[in-house]
């Protein structure tokens, strides 16, 4: 009972959700220790400690959405504030 208490985890919790809240949070540390970088999805499976199907299974049930098209996302995000920014005129130009 003291080990449940001590560990800071809710009574019940399914260590399947466990598992799969510890590869999201190794996700997203290899991400932000690799900006920009392009990721193979099998290194990156490799990097966060788990097979890419469970990969692929946390990300659907975290982000809803496959690793693939996180990454998709995540990488074309700051270009396309970039491009949204010169079709509005934005204060870039003088």
């Amino acid at each position: 009972m003291v080990g449940c208490l001590a560990s800071g985890e809710p009574a019940g919790v399914p260590r399947t959700h466990l598992h799969h809240r510890a590869v999201m949070h190794r996700l997203e540390e290899t991400l932000q220790a690799n900006p920009g970088e392009a990721l193979y999805m099998a290194d990156l499976s490799k990097a966060v400690g788990a097979s890419y199907p469970t990969l692929r299974v946390c990300c659907q049930e975290y982000l809803g959405m496959s690793p693939k098209r996180y990454l998709w996302l995540r990488r074309d995000a700051p270009d396309d504030a970039g491009a949204a920014n010169d079709r509005s005129g934005g204060n870039d130009r003088h």
